[in-house]
């Protein structure tokens, strides 16, 4: 129902890039609570893309502060696949 906690999801692929400097770029994959950390990110914004298997996936941008700890949540949706098919004698 509304208000359900959903649970993180486990194997996401998940990569930041800094937009000024493209070659500051992080790459790792979510743990069994569907989180991942980056730790040492030089301060600036960041393209960050997550993707997941039967998932759609999702960009979003991020600020990152000097000496600031951020947590950011991101929704996957799954993707629902519709099959229509018709037989004929």
């Amino acid at each position: 129902g509304e208000g359900a906690l959903i649970r993180g999801l486990q194997g996401a692929t998940v990569k930041i890039q800094n937009e000024a400097v493209s070659t500051i770029t992080r790459e790792g994959i979510t743990d069994s609570a569907g989180e991942l950390s980056f730790t040492g990110l030089p301060a600036g914004s960041y393209t960050v893309r997550a993707s997941a298997r039967d998932h759609t996936d999702k960009l979003t941008r991020v600020r990152v502060k000097a000496g600031v700890t951020s947590a950011e949540s991101l929704f996957l949706v799954n993707d629902v696949v519709s099959i229509e098919w018709s037989v004929k004698e």
